[in-house]
Parts: C-alpha cells; structure tokens; sequence
C-alpha cells in the first residue's frame, strides 16, 4: 500500500507563489524599463595605483554611460592604463603629442574617435606630416596627477610636446585637494617652506578605498539592472528639489566654510572676490610651482610644453550666473570673477604665456555654440559639438608648435 502523498503547507504555497508573482512583475518591469526608458551603467573600472592614485583597469573594453542616459559609449583600456591603444616606445610617426588632463580628456561621453584628442590627430594628419597623439587624460585627476603621469608613464615615450588640457572650473582649486578631502591614499603635493612636498601614497589606504567601491552589494545592481538604475534616479530628482528647498531657507545664513562644503558649492570658492580663503590662496602657490616643474622637465626632455585652458559654461557665458544662482542659493552675496583662472595660469607661466603657447578655448567654443548646444543638457561635458571645436581649435594652433620642432 502506497504512501499517502505529502501536502504542501498553504503559508508555505502562498509564499512560494508571492516570490514568483514578484520575480514575474520585476522581470516584466525590468523589460519594460529597458524598452521604454533604458537607463544603463557599466563597471567601475578605478584601480589603485600607487604612482597616481588610480589608472583605468588596464585591458578593460566595455561601455559607459551616466546615470541621465545622456551617452551609451564604447570604452576600450590600454595596457597600461588610458584610454587609447597600446603604443610602442619607438615613435610610429614623425611626431609625436601626449595628451594629459581628466575627465574632459578621458572623454566617455562620446565614441574615441569623436574625442577632441583623435579628432585633433585626425584633423591634423589629413594635410601635414603624420603626427601620433597619446591620450593620458583620467577622469577625475588634476593638475598634481598631470605631473606624476609625465613624470611616470609619459617621459618613456618622449613626446615632441606635451598638450594639458586644464578644465578650469575645478583644476586649479585641486590643486590643494589634501586640504578639501581626507583619507584618499593617493599621492600628492603639498607646500613646505614655500616648497613643493611631494606626500607619497597609502597604500593600504588606496586599496581600501577601491575594494569598498568594486564589493558594494548594491553596484552588482547598478551595473546590471535598469530597473534600479531608474528607481535610483527618481529618488535623486525627488531628493535634489527637497535639497534646493532646504537650501533656500538656510544657506543664507551659513557661514563660507560650511557654504563651501554644500554640494556643488566647492568649485565656486576659486572664482569669489574679495575674500582671503587660505585654501585657494594655497591652491595658487601649489598649481604654480607644479606647472613650472612640469614645464622644467619637458623642456629638460627636449620637448615642448602647452596648455589648453577648457571652460565650463559660465566661464564663457558669465552673464547667465544670475540664472545659475537660482540653484545655489548663498552665493549670491558673493562676487564672482570666471576670467580668474585665465589670467591665473598666464601669469603662472610667463614664458608660455609670451610666445603663445597657452591656449583660451572660449572663444572656439562660444563660435561653435552658435550652431547649437556644445554640453549634454545635464552632464557638465562636451558633446559631440564642443569636441568637434576644442579638436579644430587645437590642431590649427598646435601646426607651428610641432611641424617646426
């Protein structure tokens, strides 16, 4: 005689049947998040350098895109780190430019060979002698990480000049990164005695920081779930109202120090008038001496040093800061002067400065904003456009600093 068969506990049913049910309605809503309105992130590809702080996952290929959907871009990683190809140390053209700045150089939010840097290889192979450009640029790196990448990965394959590209709304002021943010663990510079100090890396710290940001549960998610990409944004836009609001009825009364620490308030500090902020006044005296060691040793190297100064929007519309204010409320108390890191720089650099060899993009990029819009309607970087100008204004003025070498 046969067992009578098991019965299957109903609490037991029903949970089993509320996880499909749930399984079923996130899968669908994934689908549809997806179709309707696709939202993608890729991997977080920071790794810890000791020489730099961070490179890009050497050999990585993928995707990126930022959490506004503004880009879907293809990403590849060379061997050592940059976005670009392998080159070999022997120069494979008659001459050779290296390429150091952040994010703006980096330049995820188009395809490589739409990039200021290619086009402006592209631009200037197509009616003078072949010329090789090397892409160095990292988002999130400043003006110290530009000389520790010459001075570690650039000098082996000796340029015949060496192009900076300063994004001028936050480089200068991070130049005294040490004293805005604690705890990083990477390398950097700091003054002694009216003398650079150079601070060597943590490197418990670095790694640290790294492995928290690789092993959080929730970027398994972030990178492969649209649907939490979407949720997440919501909340960010329900939070920034709620932030704003808040800031309209307190900001006005905070104090500078605690004004600057407000998000999205730190990079204003480097443009205010009248005040006497020790960091930007440090952050002065810090990017000076760094630009002067860096223009000594490419000069040393046989090579010649050049700065383009790329502009964020109210460096070239400072007539829109009313409007902009509106959203930072508390700054309006404060004069603000956006020529400042032009003159800033040309004076940091005399000899440059003389003979031509620093470049204002602004009026390239006021000329191309004619046409149309030259940042991504949220992301603060060039598209498409704005690096369309910033290539052709570079290969024009960069034919008689390299041709005649």
């Amino acid at each position: 005689m046969s067992a009578p068969p098991t019965k299957i506990n109903p609490w037991l049913a029903r949970l089993i049947l509320l996880a499909l049910s749930l399984a079923l309605s996130l899968g669908l809503a994934e689908v549809a998040v997806r179709l309707l309105w696709p939202t993608p992130r890729y991997a977080y590809i920071n790794v810890a350098n000791e020489k730099v702080g961070y490179l890009m996952q050497p050999g990585y290929s993928g995707r990126a895109s930022n959490m506004f959907g503004d880009y879907d871009t293809a990403i590849h990683i060379n061997k050592e780190g940059f976005r670009d190809s392998d080159h070999p140390f022997i120069k494979s053209a008659d001459r050779r430019i290296a390429f150091l700045g952040d994010s703006f150089t980096f330049a995820e939010q188009v395809e490589e060979p739409n990039s200021f840097v290619r086009r402006t290889e592209t631009l200037f192979n197509g009616s003078r002698p072949p010329v090789e450009i090397m892409n160095f640029g990292i988002g999130g790196w400043d003006i110290p990480q530009y000389v520790q990448c010459y001075e570690n990965f650039v000098r082996p394959y000796h340029p015949d000049a060496v192009v900076v590209a300063v994004y001028v709304d936050n480089d200068l002021l991070n130049s005294a990164f040490y004293q805005l943010e604690y705890g990083f663990g990477r390398p950097y510079f700091r003054l002694k005695d009216g003398r650079l100090e150079d601070v060597p890396s943590d490197p418990a710290q670095l790694d640290a920081n790294y492995k928290k940001y690789r092993d959080r549960l929730s970027l398994r998610w972030y990178h492969h779930s649209h649907l939490y990409n979407r949720q997440k944004l919501v909340i960010w836009n329900i939070r920034q109202k709620f932030n704003l609001a808040d800031a309209q009825k307190h900001n006005r009364d905070l104090p500078l120090d605690k004004l600057w620490k407000k998000a999205g308030y730190r990079n204003y500090r480097y443009y205010a008038q009248g005040i006497n902020d020790p960091v930007v006044a440090e952050a002065d005296a810090v990017t000076r001496l760094l630009l002067q060691r860096l223009q000594h040793d490419v000069e040393k190297d046989g090579a010649r040093l050049c700065i383009a100064l790329l502009p964020a929007p109210e460096n070239l519309w400072p007539d829109i800061w009313p409007e902009h204010l509106k959203s930072l409320p508390g700054l309006e108390k404060i004069p603000m002067d956006f020529d400042r890191p032009f003159k800033e720089v040309n004076a940091d650099l005399p000899e440059l400065s003389k003979r031509g060899d620093i470049l204002d993009l602004r009026p390239a990029l006021r000329e191309a904003a004619k046409a149309g819009p030259i940042f991504y309607p949220v992301d603060c970087h060039y598209n498409g456009r704005g690096q369309e100008a910033v290539a052709q204004a570079l290969a024009e003025w960069l034919v008689p600093r390299v041709s005649g070498r």
